[in-house]
Formats: structure tokens, C-alpha cells, sequence
């Protein structure tokens, strides 16, 4: 079924002048937001079988965190509705303003933060809001805006990968300065991703990327308590046995898994969540393979899977860069933060305390990732199936690495500027 919305947009005609062309907007992605609140609701349930430990211990309902997690659930419902209405070429106006913004924020933070028990700075004032967890969504509109304007000069290291650098690197680093190894990484490697799909050099991108590992690597070697997180004292892919606190709680958290077998204690059963620290928030998982077993846990890690699916496939569909590259950059951030918390949890990658998305309990991660689902689901919209019938949401014509604008009046794209200037034999047919 057709949505009864239409949006008219000007594609330029590869010959002489302007032409109009109607733009059918169709039904949003349903799988994509059937896995999504599929994701929630199950987060719910395991926030409150999580948290009722916790709960008790600070004097609270055994409802306390389940209650929190379904107001901020709510609230991320309407956020996600509000990304799905706004149509995602109006983000573009934003790119620069809301970098600037999450760039303010997060000065903010390391100036006037909440100091946790740790020494970390990751909220603002009082409030439970992280700044960071805004940051991702406005480094993924700022990159998707900022590398189609580069054209081929995105190949370029002058033009091209330096500035990505800086820009990215600048939020990273404050970020980092939190310090937030996992938020940060996930940015990194989000915009990375972004920036190797608008056609980035192979080579130049590895070389830059060994040399920020190795920046990484010297920042958490000088920060005592991030080192101790990652393994100091023992290594993260052997955390038990190691004599270390932090990797003593993956080890537990291996342990409440392992004891889960195949199908698990049954929900509210676990016994784990009264040792492990926070088992409604970062050590979720462990919760979940305890109680619901390796069948409950491959559900979850499945629907993360349908979820990148999903995503990709819209990417691939959104006929132009800014919309694709918008939902690469959403995908990769959700996605690899899932990545980052399991394999955390499983010992297969360094445990950096980064949420799971949409399960675990928190109000900045939930909103934010409900909103970024909602501008993917308006992507999916106006997206183009390959092998669709001519006049139907037809994709315009593109050249490789071509910037397209839809920044001007009336929406409309603008064509490189040897084509504007008529040089015309090069074009579609040359892709």
C-alpha cells in the first residue's frame, strides 16, 4: 500500500533544462521497526528481571528501573516518530549547526560535568543527558553531508582524508577526554565506515587507521583507570583468573552465561545479577544467557543481524549519497556498539562499558539510537528498489562521487558543475 503523500522534487534532466518529477513516498521499512521494538519491549522485560536486585539495595521498588526504562522508552517512541516525519534532506541544514552544537556540549561536559565514582565526565550538570550519545547522531549527519560536497577529493589526502581526521578526530578526542573509550570508538568507526563507502582510498585508510590505533593505544596507556578496564594486570580475552576487578566482572558474567546452558533458568531466575555491578546496564547479556540460555542470546544477536540487514539493504536502495550515507553511518553506529557490548561480554573484545542498544537500561542511548531508527525509517520511504518500473520513486542519474545537493529552495539536486556547464559526454553511461 502507498502512502497518499507526495513530495515534489526537482531532478535536473541530463538534457536541456529542469523537469519535474513526482516522488511516491511508500510505507516505511515494517521489518526494520518490527525488529526494533521487538528490541525494546525485550529490553524491558530484561531491565526488570536485571534490575530488581539492584533496586532493593538502593531502597527502591522492584519495578524502579523498569518503570524509568518505560518512560524513556515512550519518549524515544515519540522521537522516532518525529525522524520519521521530517523528511531526512532536511537534516542537511543541520550538519554543520548540530556539529557545532555537539562540539559545545561536550566542552560542557569536561568543564562543568557530573564526576562519577570512576573520575569520568560524561554527564551534564546534574542530568542524567550524555552529551556523546547526541554526538553520534550529529557526526552522522555532518559526514553524510560534508564528504558528497568533496567529490573526488575524497581519494585526495590533502582534501580528503586529512580534514575527515581533524573533524572526526577533534570530536573523538573529546569524547576520549571523558574519558569514553567506547562511545568514542564507536563514532570512529561509524564515520570511518561512511568514509570508506563514499569511495575513500584503501591504502591511505589503513595507514590512518594503524596510526590512530596506535593514538588510541598511548591515550588509554596513560589513563590508569580505562588500562585497568582493558585488562592491565591480565588480558581481556583471559579475564578470569587474572586478579583484576574488572576483568573479574567479565568472568562472572562468562560464568552466569555458562550456567544458562541451552535454555536458561527461566526469566526473573538468575542468581548472577545480585554480584555482577551493573546487570541491568552494561552486563545485560550476561543476565540474558543465564536466563533465557544460548537460545535466548542467539535471539538477540539475530535480531541485530536482520537489523544491519535492514539497513544496509535501505542504504543501498536511497538514491542519493546524502541518504545513503546517512544510513550506512546509523547502521554501522548500531550495529558495531551491539558488536562492541557482546563481544565485550564474551571476552572477545575489550570490555569498554558501552550499552547494548535498545536493551540496556539508559535514557541518552535509548532516545537517541529511537531517533536515529526514525530517520532511517523515513530514508526507507523514498528509497528505490533495484529493478523498479520507470516512473515510480525513479533514482536520479549519478556519476561517481558526485555531489548532490539538495540544499537549495526547492529540494532540488544540483549537478557538478562541468555538467551545468554543458559537458555532457560523460554522463549517465559512463558509470
Amino acid at each position: 500500500m502507498v502512502w497518499a503523500v507526495y513530495d515534489d522534487h526537482y531532478a535536473a534532466n541530463w538534457g536541456a533544462g529542469m523537469a519535474t518529477r513526482r516522488t511516491v513516498l511508500h510505507n516505511p521499512d515494517y521489518a526494520l521497526l518490527i525488529v526494533v521494538v521487538s528490541l525494546c519491549v525485550f529490553g524491558l522485560l530484561m531491565v526488570y528481571s536485571a534490575g530488581m536486585s539492584v533496586a532493593g539495595r538502593i531502597g527502591e521498588a522492584s519495578t524502579y528501573f523498569f518503570v524509568h526504562q518505560g518512560q524513556l522508552f515512550l519518549v524515544g517512541l515519540v522521537a522516532m516518530f518525529i525522524g520519521l516525519r521530517i523528511d531526512y534532506h532536511q537534516w542537511r541544514r543541520w550538519a554543520v549547526p548540530g556539529f557545532a552544537i555537539a562540539i559545545v556540549l561536550l566542552i560542557a561536559v569536561l568543564l562543568f560535568g557530573k564526576v562519577s565514582d570512576t573520575g569520568s565526565r560524561r554527564w551534564l550538570a546534574s542530568t542524567s543527558f550524555q552529551p556523546s550519545e547526541l554526538a553520534k547522531i550529529a557526526v552522522i549527519i555532518f559526514v553524510a553531508e560534508w564528504l558528497p560536497r568533496k567529490g573526488d577529493d575524497v581519494r585526495s589526502l590533502g582534501y580528503g582524508l586529512v580534514p575527515f581526521g581533524v573533524l572526526v578526530g577533534f570530536i573523538v578526542a573529546l569524547i576520549q577526554l571523558e574519558p569514553d573509550l567506547g562511545t568514542s570508538s564507536v563514532i570512529l568507526l561509524s564515520a570511518a565506515t561512511m568514509f570508506l563507502v563514499a569511495g575513500a582510498d584503501i591504502l591511505q585508510f589503513v595507514v590512518a587507521g594503524g596510526l590512530t590505533g596506535f593514538i588510541i593505544y598511548v591515550a588509554v596507556k596513560s589513563n590508569p583507570y580505562q588500562l585497568a578496564r582493558l585488562g592491565s594486570g591480565g588480558k581481556f580475552w583471559e579475564p578470569c583468573g587474572s586478579g583484576n576487578e574488572h576483568l573479574a566482572q567479565i568472568c562472572q558474567g562468562i560464568i552466569a552465561m555458562g550456567s544458562g546452558g541451552l535454555t536458561g533458568l527461566g526469566l526473573g531466575s538468575s542468581r548472577w545479577r545480585w554480584d555482577l555491578p551493573l546487570p541491568y546496564s552494561d552486563s545485560i547479556l550476561a543476565i540474558i544467557g543465564e536466563e533465557l540460555g544460548l537460545f535466548g542470546t542467539m535471539i538477540v544477536v539475530v535480531l541485530f543481524a536482520l537489523l544491519v540487514y535492514r539497513g544496509l539493504r535501505i542504504a543501498f536502495e536511497t538514491p542519493d549519497s546524502f541518504g545513503r550515507l546517512m544510513a550506512v553511518g546509523i547502521t554501522a553506529w548500531l550495529g558495531l556498539q551491539a558488536t562492541i557490548n557482546i563481544g565485550g561480554n564474551v571476552a572477545l573484545l575489550p570490555f569498554t562499558g558501552v550499552p547494548l542498544p535498545f536493551i540496556s537500561f539508559g535514557g541518552s542511548s535509548l532516545v537517541t539510537a529511537l531517533f536515529a531508527v526514525g530517520i532511517l525509517l523515513n530514508i526507507s520511504r523514498q528509497t528505490q528498489a533495484v529493478g523498479a518500473p520507470a516512473g515510480v520513486s525513479a533514482p536520479l542519474q549519478r556519476i561517481p562521487h558526485a555531489p548532490i545537493d539538495y540544499g537549495g529552495r526547492d529540494g532540488g539536486t544540483r549537478l557538478p558543475g562541468s555538467i551545468r556547464r554543458g559537458s555532457l559526454e560523460k554522463g549517465p553511461a559512463s558509470r
